[in-house]
């Protein structure tokens, strides 16, 4: 059965959610997003899987992010909750998630049997950068939040747009809290692996995405694919940066074939 509590961990606090049976994936959501956006996902694998996901610092039951927050940050505290629910497991991060996610192996490789990053990057720079930089700007100027909002629709889309709407924790006008969005946004923005850093994940790891994603370009893709040893590189056509709220059948699909393809590891 579902399961959803409150968890206290040396870091933090977090309300943590769990459903199904098999082999145990931890999911790590990006930047402002509570850990119902990854639904979709789980709701087409947890019959297969054993799924967790929690709110990061920020976000829905969360204590609120300090501003100085880093990537390492929030990889301790997922270190913190894999070892509270009993380790190594395998681990799913999108965006910010991925970039958690990344480091998280890089810093506590025995926590980690296999790693799927989606959309996400070693390094904000380029169009990706410019991107942030201009939500960021959105975030100043006190705009109401439904612009922002429809911001995120638009670097988030693909070729064919979203077919799934855009989770309203991403951008809630009612639980959306502007410092917090920014804590998570800095942190992205300062968020910097160097190759020997990628050089030293040891897990499996497979890295997903859009041909059309202008936030973490497959360029900073392949950049992941050509430093992280043993990675695979899937490329989605007409895919844009938010392919798991547009695509869910399809990332579930990679998500959970490369849990499976690893399983005996766990």
């Amino acid at each position: 059965m579902p399961k959803t509590e409150m968890v206290t961990l040396p870091s933090t606090q977090t309300e943590v959610y769990s459903a199904g049976e098999g082999p145990t994936l931890l999911l790590i959501q990006g930047a402002g997003a509570a850990k119902e956006a990854w639904m979709p996902i789980i709701q087409r694998i947890s019959d297969r899987v054993s799924c967790v996901t929690f709110d990061n610092r920020g976000v829905g039951k969360a204590p609120d992010a300090p501003t100085n927050l880093t990537i390492e940050d929030l990889a301790r505290d997922a270190a913190d909750l894999i070892e509270h629910i009993g380790g190594p497991v395998h681990v799913a991060g999108v965006s910010l998630g991925g970039m958690t996610a990344m480091r998280l192996a890089q810093m506590r490789p025995d926590l980690v049997t296999s790693l799927t990053l989606h959309s996400t990057t070693a390094k904000r720079h380029g169009r990706g950068e410019d991107a942030s930089a201009f939500r960021l700007r959105l975030l100043e100027l006190d705009l109401p939040v439904d612009v922002l909002r429809r911001f995120v629709f638009l670097f988030a889309e693909g070729q064919s747009g979203l077919t799934w709407d855009i989770p309203a924790e991403v951008v809630n006008s009612e639980k959306f809290v502007k410092d917090n969005f920014i804590a998570h946004m800095h942190a992205a923005s300062k968020h910097h692996m160097t190759v020997e850093d990628l050089q030293g994940i040891t897990a499996p790891t497979l890295i997903t995405v859009g041909s059309d994603d202008i936030s973490t370009t497959p360029d900073n893709a392949k950049h992941l694919w050509r430093n992280i040893p043993n990675a695979r590189l899937v490329t989605i056509e007409g895919g844009g940066h938010g392919m798991y709220i547009s695509e869910p059948d399809l990332v579930a699909t990679l998500t959970e074939g490369w849990v499976r393809r690893h399983r005996e590891a766990s």
